[in-house]
């Protein structure tokens, strides 16, 4: 028989004196002192989960499991005074299609259940002494989906204090019941007030998981007020969130329905039992990489769980440094991968040995609960089937340590009414389960794997630092250190040392199997910048990184040798008066400078010796031959000194190097074209010349340069003499010519007459207005394309009918445009003579 017999307790103090006295039922209730009730409700953003109402998902209905035709469901209810019109409706669908109901219940009528006696007695088809049941006999097997309304308030919350649905096959006589039939993924429950301990839930559930183990949860006395029951496989998070992280009691609502639920154990003909297994021992290997993880191979004897224990801290018990890993696994060949980080998220040094068991367990069930304030007495986990011995609870509630949170990783064992897994609070938001999500775990273990024992392989440690003199003169010989020495890691005597130049990433020094200091002297090497680094090696993993710094290029070396000149052309020749301008030049940035200056002769002048860089110096030479100065060099740079350099500086006598430059005109109009000459002193057999236009290059290598000059543009040439030896102001620069250049002036005429149109016989004079005509301006008057008028602005005549009229302007404005210019065409009307009479 399948029933859920609840006694309805409320937080409503008008009703508690009625309910005090409703008689209970025994089987989750073990007394009428415990009050709690299955709430059916359509769920609400307080965190109350929809359950057992149509709209609900498919994780959050209540069923009920047909086997075959003939097996028939019986029904009856019982409820709190808190329903709406006290009146239910029952109805079922089978894969979504309604099949039965609505069936109204309602006090008095068939289906409702006054007393816990009569639920304790079932349907009266079982008992006599039963309740009065409505019935259903579902023509097809399957999952029956219950669900309920108020009809006067639909989607209201309802309360149950009196449940069975009970299955009957009623092909077998005498008529029995068939339990294990009702299940659902999610159980919805309120236990009305936490301040009174009678008003818990003692209910016993039985949960069914992936790989068909029953577990029963006895819930011990839990108190909270809205609560949901779910269990599944990876806790407070569906996958892929790892199960390590996912196990642990969390803030706020989570996880998630994967399992049946069953109020008795489930009918084993419908749900078989499991078969546990166990790992084949001589089918375990590990391979180790060389980053510290592991990858473990083994053989499995059935598809499940497996459990594996990284025993890091190696004190009894599991500390917070161990590691317990639950993965899934497939019956056969299977892979297990550790990262090699103890549990508490740290990497393990190479060589640390580490002991490792697994273990296959079947039946692995968490049971997330959310807002439940008070569990004084823990859960009471029992294995049902496969029959097996006592089995341990876990749980993580490290995620609430703030409010008092801890961890169980080694296994608490529950028996009778001595649970595990307890907590206290109140409604004040006091404890780790009040609007929390609080998780237990449990398993049915197989065998226990031996000890195996791993030890962390990994390449040596990149070096944080290496002790040694970082700048020094190239004659030094030098020891440097490794830090941290020894280099984790790495076997004794066995790094590799090496030293890159800088300026051409050229290996220098490669010294392996060293020990952790390594000896260098550095004037077998070129001087300049360098970098020395250095790695570890062992025998399992191979070679570690270079280091220090994070890119592996090592320490910074500054080798200072002592600088030389490194000036190509040491030998300069000068004119008379012509300026020098040595840049001396060394092998190594910073180099300070020493000379001194000497000449051939006393007729040489200009020269002193000093330190500046670049040596600039006017030398004159008022000899009749060509004399030398001679500068003796010497580079500094830091603490050494270098070599002695000579620089020889021929000074000869020469002419001076001159040109001038005309125009073929100046003051002209725009558009005309100019032609400048350049008349050269000491050109040399191959002078070159550079004509500019306001600074700029312009024209060719020529002594003569034509082009139309804008006003104001400036015209120079720059006259370079191929007598380069004696020459002095070499190149030269010409005068300048800044030209000057009139805008051009439109010449235009218009004429107009004193009238038109005329009577014939009439004498008509003509103005003309010139533009830009100028003091002196010419005008040619024509009459019909033939010449006529004389050179006046005005003309007068006596025009015929359709003569044409035009005047031509010559201005002498300077820089005129359309000159001459023909005025506009008038042509003349005409009319005759009319006689005047009268009759």
């Amino acid at each position: 028989m399948n029933i859920i017999k609840f006694i309805v307790a409320t937080f409503l103090a008008f009703l508690l004196p009625y309910l005090i006295n409703a008689e209970g039922v025994k089987q989750l209730t073990p007394d009428s002192t415990y009050k709690t009730c299955l709430s059916l409700q359509p769920g609400n953003a307080a965190g109350q989960s929809c359950f057992g109402m149509e709209t609900c998902d498919a994780d959050h209905k209540l069923y009920v499991h047909i086997d075959h035709p003939g097996e028939k469901i019986y029904l009856g209810f019982g409820w709190s005074d808190m329903v709406p019109g006290n009146l239910i409706t029952v109805n079922m669908k089978l894969n979504g299609v309604h099949a039965y109901g609505p069936v109204n219940i309602t006090p008095g009528s068939m289906g409702h259940i006054e007393h816990f006696s009569e639920a304790n007695a079932g349907p009266d088809v079982l008992d006599a002494n039963g309740y009065k049941s409505v019935s259903f006999a579902p023509a097809a097997s399957g999952d029956y989906e219950i669900y309920f309304d108020t009809p006067t308030s639909p989607g209201s919350n309802i309360l149950l204090s009196l449940f069975d649905v009970t299955v009957v096959d009623t092909a077998i006589a005498p008529l029995m019941a068939v339990n294990g039939r009702l299940w659902a993924k999610n159980w919805t429950f309120k236990s009305f007030n936490i301040a009174f301990p009678e008003h818990a839930f003692r209910g016993t559930l039985n949960v069914y998981t992936e790989d068909s183990v029953v577990t029963s949860v006895f819930f011990n006395s839990m108190q909270g007020d809205y609560f949901d029951v779910s269990c599944n496989s990876n806790g407070c998070y569906s996958p892929p969130i790892p199960w390590d992280s996912s196990c642990k009691s969390a803030i706020g609502k989570h996880g998630y329905s994967q399992y049946k639920i069953f109020v008795n154990n489930p009918d084993s003909i419908c749900y078989p039992t499991g078969m546990t297994g166990n790992i084949a021992e001589n089918s375990i290997s590990v391979i180790p990489s060389c980053d510290g993880s592991f990858n473990i191979f083994f053989s499995s004897g059935k598809a499940g769980r497996v459990k594996a224990v990284f025993d890091v801290n190696p004190s009894p018990g599991i500390q917070p440094e161990d590691v317990v890993l639950i993965d899934s696994v497939t019956a056969g060949l299977n892979t297990l991968f550790w990262n090699g980080l103890s549990g508490l998220q740290q990497p393990l040094p190479a060589g640390t040995q580490i002991v490792m068991t697994l273990c296959l367990i079947s039946g692995l069930t968490n049971l997330p609960v959310f807002d439940v304030e008070r569990h004084l007495k823990g859960f009471v986990i029992t294995q049902v089937r496969p029959p097996g011995s006592s089995i341990a609870s876990y749980w993580n509630d490290t995620l609430l340590a703030s409010n008092g949170g801890q961890r169980q990783l080694t296994g608490c064992y529950s028996y009778d009414t001595i649970g595990c897994h307890g907590w206290d609070g109140n409604y004040n938001h006091i404890g780790i389960g009040s609007y929390n999500t609080v998780n237990t775990w449990w398993y049915a273990s197989g065998n226990t794997t031996s000890p195996i024992i791993l030890t962390v392989q990994k390449k040596p440690d990149t070096p944080i630092g290496i002790i040694g003199l970082t700048t020094f003169c190239q004659s030094a010989v030098n020891t440097y250190t490794v830090v941290p020495n020894p280099l984790p890691g790495a076997d004794a005597n066995n790094y590799e040392w090496e030293l890159t130049d800088d300026a051409t990433s050229n290996v220098l020094l490669t010294l392996p199997n060293q020990g952790a200091s390594a000896t260098i002297p550095f004037s077998l090497y070129p001087p300049g910048n360098m970098h020395l680094k250095v790695r570890g090696v062992n025998t399992l993993c191979g070679y570690g990184s270079f280091g220090p710094a994070a890119s592996g290029e090592g320490i910074q070396l500054h080798v200072n040798p002592a600088p030389h000149v490194t000036n190509t052309d040491t030998s300069l020749t000068i004119c008379s008066g012509e300026n020098i301008s040595i840049n001396l030049q060394s092998s190594l940035p910073g180099t300070t400078w020493s000379y001194t200056a000497t000449a051939t002769s006393g007729f040489v002048s200009g020269y002193y010796g000093g330190a500046a860089n670049p040596i600039d110096q006017t030398l004159f030479n008022t000899g009749i031959e060509a004399d030398s100065v001679v500068y003796r060099v010497v580079p500094y740079a830091l603490s050494c000194n270098g070599d002695t350099a000579d620089f020889y500086v021929a000074v000869n006598i020469g002419d001076s190097v001159n040109v001038s430059i005309s125009g073929s005109g100046n003051n002209v109009c725009f558009g005309t074209t100019v032609t400048y000459t350049a008349t050269p002193a000491n050109p040399g057999s191959n002078p070159s010349f550079q004509w500019k236009v306001n600074g700029i290059n312009a024209g060719s290598n020529a002594s003569a340069f034509a082009y139309i000059p804008a006003n104001g543009e400036i015209v120079t040439c720059i006259l370079t003499s191929s007598n380069t030896v004696c020459s002095s102001n070499n190149p030269a620069t010409s005068n300048s010519i800044t030209m000057v250049v009139n805008p051009l002036q439109p010449v235009s005429v218009s004429i107009s007459p004193s009238s038109n149109p005329v009577c014939a016989g009439t004498q008509v004079s003509f103005t003309a207005v010139p533009v830009n005509g100028g003091i002196a301006p010419q005008y040619q008057w024509k009459v019909n394309g033939l010449i006529s008028g004389t050179n006046s602005p005005a003309y007068s005549y006596v025009p015929a009918n359709g003569d044409s009229i035009t005047c031509t302007l010559t201005s002498n404005v300077q820089c005129p445009s359309g000159n001459p210019a023909l005025s506009n065409e008038i042509t003349m009307t005409v009319n005759p003579i009319l006689p005047v009479g009268v009759s």
